[in-house]
């Protein structure tokens, strides 16, 4: 079984936010693993490193708690069991700052504050040695990140000290020592063929290294605070950058210019990834939250959710349909990713025109937004259903005067039995009920989508930003809304076959 490992580790900055989903509310959220059903327990510590089978089917993470326990889980990312966990002991003395896997998940390798990597067999749950080996090798500061090349032959570390060392990881030997960096390496990435290593640092720089002769390539400056996280795609030619200064910026390593920069996280980009097709970036903050973005015109196409903790970790799965992320709360979540080729059209059946939609949008608590009434918000969710196809958005007259038959207010409908009872006896399919309010410079959108057969919340959301383009911010939430609705017709579809 094949895996592609992502690993981050870097130091988080406080800042303020952007934008936040609820937890659990949120469209693009599949699940979060362990499964709340399962009984099992999350990773004690921050998940630093995610690695997802070539079919899809298992994950493995890898994280440490602050007792020096270096915690190595399997799972089954579909439906959120664990499946195999195994604890290694660094000991409390190693203080750990960063452990990662190789790829194929035989080995774990933490290192820390004492300036030692370790090599765990993580079957045979043993040490399989320490390095350096020859004590003058080694780093004379704390190792801050680790990764490990998808041949599982080498890896590499960045300290504190301002160096990158690359090792044999089968001999422990020393192969390189990288010079360049003014200030603490904080992040590393390996490029798919193994033969490039990219670097980010607090002295706000990405830097690209030839491994074969440990030869600086090119210094790439565009940060104006240190840089997290850093990811290259799977053809070599680019490599995105996450910094504390809330960028995330991408590269063209051919010369090292700067291709783009990606504003609106909002707060510091602790983590990156880039899917095989190079067509999308997520990124992750330090409040939290996981972001979407079209690689090639650098647009947000949509915010994914969050974590009650920094995001530590993200890994996109080999289909390019999900990405799972991992956090400061010790948990992994697995989101649906926003595709729009015609591979994906061809492959998922269109839902019927008949299938109809009726939106109930309130926005009695925004006196001054008199130009956005709920006619308005129809119509733009109209729009996007109408991209998505096959979704017939009902008129607002209509709603309106079952309404009032029943002696209801818009405002008083935001249950799941008053949606369903309006959405019958408008023959609707689905209904969308949702709040739009605003306090002061911040705007705070609720969606949920109801099944009018079943009453059965199908997504929901819950959005808040400050300050913003509040029509992006509704642009991207009915987008979203039109996903989920043509993702839960197609489930349903496929459960009736």
């Amino acid at each position: 079984m094949g895996w592609m490992f992502a690993v981050l580790t870097a130091a988080f900055l406080v800042s303020g936010g952007v934008l936040h989903a609820g937890e659990g509310n949120d469209l693009g959220l599949v699940r979060t693993l362990p499964a709340p059903e399962t009984g099992q327990d999350a990773h004690v510590g921050e998940v630093l490193g995610i690695g997802i089978s070539a079919d899809g089917t298992a994950a493995v993470s890898v994280g440490f708690s602050p007792r020096g326990k270096v915690d190595v889980i399997h799972w089954s990312y579909r439906d959120g069991f664990l499946l195999r966990r195994t604890v290694l002991d660094a000991g409390r003395a190693a203080r750990l700052r960063t452990v990662c896997a190789t790829p194929d998940a035989e080995f774990a390798i933490s290192a820390g504050a004492d300036n030692v990597l370790r090599i765990w067999r993580v079957g045979e749950k043993r040490l399989e040695r320490a390095l350096p080996i020859q004590w003058e090798d080694g780093h004379s500061g704390a190792i801050n990140a680790v990764t490990t090349s998808r041949d599982g032959q080498f890896v590499a570390s960045g300290s504190s000290d301002r160096a990158v060392k690359v090792w044999n990881l089968r001999t422990g030997a020393l192969l390189k020592t990288l010079i360049g960096h003014s200030k603490a390496v904080v992040c590393l990435a390996i490029s798919p063929d193994g033969q490039f290593i990219f670097t980010g640092s607090e002295d706000k720089t990405v830097r690209v290294w030839r491994l074969s002769d440990g030869q600086l390539l090119r210094t790439m400056e565009g940060h104006s605070k240190s840089v997290l996280a850093v990811a290259v795609t799977e053809d070599g030619g680019t490599v995105v950058s996450g910094g504390a200064d809330g960028l995330v910026n991408v590269w063209r390593i051919a010369d090292g210019g700067l291709l783009r920069s990606l504003q609106g996280q909002g707060v510091a980009v602790t983590s990156v990834a880039v899917d095989r097709g190079a067509n999308i970036v997520v990124s992750g903050g330090e409040n939290g939250s996981v972001v979407q973005w079209r690689l090639s015109d650098g647009s947000v196409i949509r915010g994914l959710g969050y974590h009650n903790g920094g995001v530590t970790s993200l890994a996109i799965a080999p289909d390019g349909f999900q990405v799972i992320s991992g956090g400061g709360d010790g948990r992994l979540r697995v989101w649906r990713l926003h595709v729009q080729t015609s591979e994906v059209v061809a492959e998922t059946p269109a839902p019927s025109v008949d299938t109809s939609v009726a939106v109930l949008m309130t926005e009695l608590e925004c006196p001054g937004m008199d130009s956005l009434r709920a006619g308005t918000l129809t119509e733009k969710l109209r729009v996007e259903l109408d991209q998505a196809g096959g979704f017939r958005v009902m008129e607002r007259d209509r709603l309106d005067a079952i309404m009032a038959e029943q002696g209801r207010w818009l405002s008083g409908c935001f249950t799941n039995t008053c949606a369903s009872n309006i959405g019958d006896l408008a023959g609707a399919d689905y209904v969308i009920v949702g709040r739009v309010a605003q306090i002061e410079d911040m705007y705070s959108v609720t969606l949920r989508i109801v099944e009018t057969a079943t009453s059965e919340t199908v997504a929901s959301a819950a959005i808040e930003c400050s300050p913003c383009d509040f029509s992006a911010v509704m642009r991207e939430s009915m987008r979203a809304a039109a996903v989920a609705l043509r993702d839960d017709f197609q489930r349903r579809l496929r459960s009736r076959q």
